[in-house]
């Protein structure tokens, strides 16, 4: 299911914008990531299994991970300098950091 939602958005992008393309960027981690979350055009945060959060300040060069608490899911704030994860055992973490 979650590969269709990909592909059909994949599909309606390119009929939205023919111009635009996919551009692939190195991941530092090679667990699977499955979820982000863009504060901006340079800052967004990556999460995916086994607690795996990483961030970009610099558009996706580069990726730095944050962390392997066993958080699955997160949300960062617009400014880009808060995240909050969620996980196991109902935890629920906030995360502050210098822009």
């Amino acid at each position: 299911m979650l590969r269709s939602l990909f592909a059909a958005a994949l599909i309606m992008g390119a009929a939205a914008s023919p111009s635009s393309s996919w551009v692939l960027q190195t991941s530092p981690t090679t667990e699977r990531l499955r979820g982000m979350s863009a504060a901006s055009d340079t800052v967004a945060w990556a999460s995916g299994n086994k607690g795996t959060v990483l961030r970009t300040v610099d558009g996706g060069l580069t990726w730095t991970p944050i962390g392997d608490d066993g958080f699955h899911a997160l949300s960062v704030s617009p400014a880009g300098g808060a995240a909050w994860a969620v996980g196991e055992n109902g935890r629920i973490a906030a995360l502050r950091l210098p822009r």
